[in-house]
């Protein structure tokens, strides 16, 4: 038998690993880092610059516009509307929860539409009324309690004054 000389529990545990050696770790310094992104911003402000200059762009030349192309004779051949067409549904009444006429009756009323006319295409019967005159006082009024609403956040009296 080979005889080995009894080791240590010291001895053991030191020669024990639980994981692999760590793998060491680079440090770079703040001054290399530094000097390293100051490069790059340079370089991406650089292309940024190179490429907004107007000194070296030129006109196109008339012949290098390229002239629109005539449509096929299929495309020719399709109707220029819907005038004509039997095949076109004619809409019926609105549906129920139809918004159309409420939306451009809104959109008239405001003056966003500039037609002046109804929905189907008669004149407009009602005139839009005119909003009434504001008091300045009354808005000042309504301004500083606007802002004096939040001011109840941090005073320690009694909340709603």
């Amino acid at each position: 038998m080979s005889a080995k000389p009894a080791r240590s529990d010291t001895e053991i545990a030191k020669a024990l690993r639980l994981r692999a050696t760590p793998i060491p770790v680079a440090k770079i310094s703040r001054r290399a880092l530094m000097a390293a992104s100051a490069i790059v911003l340079v370089g991406i402000f650089g292309a940024v610059g190179w490429s907004m200059r107007e000194s070296g762009r030129r006109a196109p030349k008339p012949a290098e516009v390229p002239v629109a192309a005539t449509p096929s004779e299929r495309v020719m051949a399709l109707p220029k509307g819907y005038a004509g067409l039997a095949a076109v549904p004619v809409l019926g009444p609105p549906l129920p929860g139809d918004l159309g006429r409420p939306i451009l009756a809104a959109q008239r009323a405001q003056g966003a539409d500039g037609a002046g006319g109804d929905v189907d295409g008669a004149p407009a019967s009602a005139p839009v009324a005119a909003r009434p005159p504001v008091e300045p006082d009354l808005d000042t009024r309504a301004a500083l309690r606007r802002a004096a609403a939040p001011g109840d956040l941090f005073v320690a009296g009694a909340p709603g004054r």
